[in-house]
């Protein structure tokens, strides 16, 4: 599917259809969408899509991955190894669609991007 839009990809929500175009075993079941994180945006957005989605997961993971190693607390590694392990997850099965497991790693990686200070510039408001 990748070979054929490579650079803006099949649209939105067209893996089924293009599924069911490109397969070449005849089964009784087949795949919603692809059980890959990277591949979904690869195959329904382009190429570009992909290595964004993929920047922007790693560098997640980079930055829990420092924030731990600058702090060694518990809560830090929690989060290093629950972006890790969500990742790892995405790779296999994705649960895209299921949006609480989206909005849990989005959440993990805005942990992981605090740094603990305030800024004087924007002070604190609530109990956020």
């Amino acid at each position: 599917m990748m070979k054929e839009n490579w650079y803006i990809g099949s649209g939105w929500g067209d893996f089924f259809v293009d599924n069911m175009r490109f397969r070449v075993i005849d089964l009784d079941e087949t795949a919603r969408g692809p059980h890959n994180l990277f591949l979904i945006f690869g195959c329904s957005c382009g190429i570009f899509a992909m290595l964004a989605v993929m920047f922007a997961s790693l560098w997640a993971l980079y930055n829990a991955s420092m924030k731990f190693y600058r702090e060694k607390t518990m809560q830090n590694c929690a989060v290093m190894i629950s972006i890790g392990g969500f990742l790892l997850h995405a790779m296999l099965d994705v649960n895209f669609q299921i949006p609480a497991s989206m909005a849990i790693f989005c959440t993990l990686t805005i942990i992981a991007a605090d740094n603990g200070k305030e800024d004087d510039r924007y002070p604190r408001r609530g109990w956020i």
